[in-house]
């Protein structure tokens, strides 16, 4: 977490909320064996609690080759991907935001659709500026509209 926080300071690709209140800890039981995490945010009526990010874990009773499986799955470059999507610039950050909307009626209520197509959006430059890739415009965008 830390790296994608320098990582999106540095490049200046949003500015971040302050103070950044993101712990992680293991799955709960009802999470266990699932190759995903997930984040569960403070919410609008205690903005700056803590965030929880939930790792998840095999389960207890797993077989080596359940181990491999699952941790094959679950492995670096998927947790670099997800980070974006999840954490900072995605989901963490975006909710963080909206606990702080000061419409007390608003805050609380956010789209699922508008949170996924953010967490997407996210992936792809930081995925993109992480490995150095330039992007180029689609050829639509390339030249101006005619008239």
């Amino acid at each position: 977490m830390c790296e994608s926080e320098k990582f999106v300071r540095e490049k200046r690709i949003m500015t971040l909320p302050d103070p950044l209140t993101l712990v992680g800890d293991r799955a709960p039981a009802y999470c266990v064996g699932q190759s995903f995490g997930g984040v569960y945010p403070a919410g609008a009526y205690s903005p700056e609690a803590k965030t929880i990010l939930f790792l998840p874990v095999p389960p207890p009773g797993a077989t080596a080759e359940e181990r491999d499986a699952f941790f094959r799955d679950f492995n670096r470059p998927f947790s670099r991907m997800m980070v974006p999507h999840e954490l900072i610039p995605g989901h963490y950050v975006q909710l963080k935001y909206a606990a702080r909307d000061p419409h007390r009626v608003r805050a609380p209520f956010t789209t699922a659709v508008y949170a996924e197509r953010w967490g997407n959006f996210c992936e792809r430059p930081a995925l993109h500026q992480r490995r150095g890739v330039a992007r180029p415009r689609p050829a639509t965008r390339r030249q101006p509209p005619e008239t």
